[in-house]
């Protein structure tokens, strides 16, 4: 299964990097900032099973907001559409921000149950 998937993701590799390269300055940022925060984020986690830590409630929300990957699925959804992040008005922009991080918030929740569930051993013992 994983050897196809990689075969998979290895094939779409030149169409990303070509969208990427017509695209604009802020969405590389963004995107480098999102690759960045899931690395850091899975580090993490990795370091906690390795010690047996558990993050209190508020730290559990934010790793897994940035663990589970979905800010880069945001971005690249957004580089394969053409969607434009607004310029302009940095209310709206926040409430962009702010609809995104909601939506990772209740996947990776969703994520987390569906473990709590079927993998009970993989919950770190939060949920």
């Amino acid at each position: 299964m994983f050897t196809h998937l990689l075969t998979v993701v290895s094939s779409l590799v030149p169409s990303i990097t070509r969208l990427a390269s017509q695209t604009d300055l802020s969405w590389h940022s963004r995107f480098t900032s999102s690759v960045h925060a899931f690395r850091a984020a899975q580090l993490q986690v990795i370091v906690n099973r390795s010690r047996d830590v558990s993050p209190d409630l508020e730290g559990y929300i934010e790793l897994h907001r940035d663990a589970s990957g979905l800010r880069m699925v945001f971005d690249l959804i957004e580089l394969v559409e053409g969607l434009k992040v607004p310029v302009g008005r940095a209310e709206n922009i926040e409430r962009l921000r702010k609809l995104a991080q909601c939506a990772a918030d209740i996947i990776a929740w969703s994520k987390v149950r569906v473990f709590h569930i079927f993998l009970p051993h993989l919950n770190n013992g939060v949920v």
